[in-house]
This record gives structure tokens, C-alpha cells and sequence, in this order.
């Protein structure tokens, strides 16, 4: 694993992995290690068409039951009562951008042998090769 520094000073490792790779991000000073981030990218075959697939997946609570989907939803929040700020427009951004450029988003939790819950893991892809069309402007 090859160490690099990131933007904020937290250490990464980064693993060259086939055709994709991983990255491990390290907790903030502070914070346990199972607040670790991984973020991997891979190439995936989607009817035919070739995507990347970007996943992030985190160890901590997972999401609450039945938001996989809704959390993408305008004005939803994961926490209903939090005192972190926030409204509940990033992931409805998100999937706004994934869906127009012709890709897909989605989130669920990470589930061990034992049926607990391991953390969440949020996924997109993007297609590699064909751009969307650009609209017509006059």
C-alpha cells in the first residue's frame, strides 16, 4: 500500500487493484478508526455499455431502515433530529448529476455474516465512453 498525503493532511493508502483501485482513508486526529473511510473505483459492464463504479463505504451506524432509497430524496435527511447542519439537498444533488450524465446512484447498508449492520456504502457510475448529448442553446 503506497501512503500519500491528502488535501486536509490525513494520510491515505491507496491499493492498485485489476482494473480499479481502493482507497483507505484515515479517521480525522481524534477520531476511533471505525470512522475509516474506503472509496473504490472500478470498470463495470452495464447492457453492454462500460461504466465506472465508485463506491464509499464507511464502519459507522448504517443508514436507518427503509432510507437506502429515500435518502436521495429532496429535503431528507438521514437523521431526522441532528445537531449537524444540513437540509437535505447534497444526495438529491448527487443523483441529479449521476442520472444526467446517464449514470445511477444508490446506498445500503453493509451487512456482516452475522446479520449486524457494518456501516453504509454508497455507491455511482458514470458511463466511460459516451458523454450525454448537449442540449440545443440559441
Amino acid at each position: 500500500m503506497r501512503r500519500i498525503a491528502a488535501a486536509a493532511g490525513e494520510p491515505l493508502g491507496m491499493t492498485m487493484i485489476g482494473r480499479g483501485f481502493d482507497v483507505r482513508v484515515a479517521p480525522p486526529f481524534g477520531k476511533s478508526l471505525s470512522e475509516a473511510l474506503t472509496i473504490a473505483a472500478r470498470r463495470v459492464e452495464e447492457g453492454g455499455q462500460p461504466f465506472v463504479r465508485v463506491s464509499i463505504e464507511d464502519n459507522g451506524p448504517g443508514l436507518p431502515p427503509g432510507m437506502g432509497e429515500r435518502v436521495f430524496e429532496k429535503f431528507t435527511r438521514g437523521e431526522k433530529e441532528s445537531a449537524k447542519p444540513g437540509i437535505g439537498l447534497g444526495l438529491a444533488i448527487c443523483r441529479a448529476i449521476a442520472e444526467a450524465h446517464g449514470g445511477k446512484i444508490g446506498a445500503a447498508n453493509r451487512i456482516a455474516g452475522d446479520g449486524r449492520v457494518e456501516g453504509a456504502r454508497f455507491w455511482f457510475t458514470l458511463p466511460i465512453e459516451t458523454p450525454p448529448p448537449v442540449p440545443n442553446q440559441r
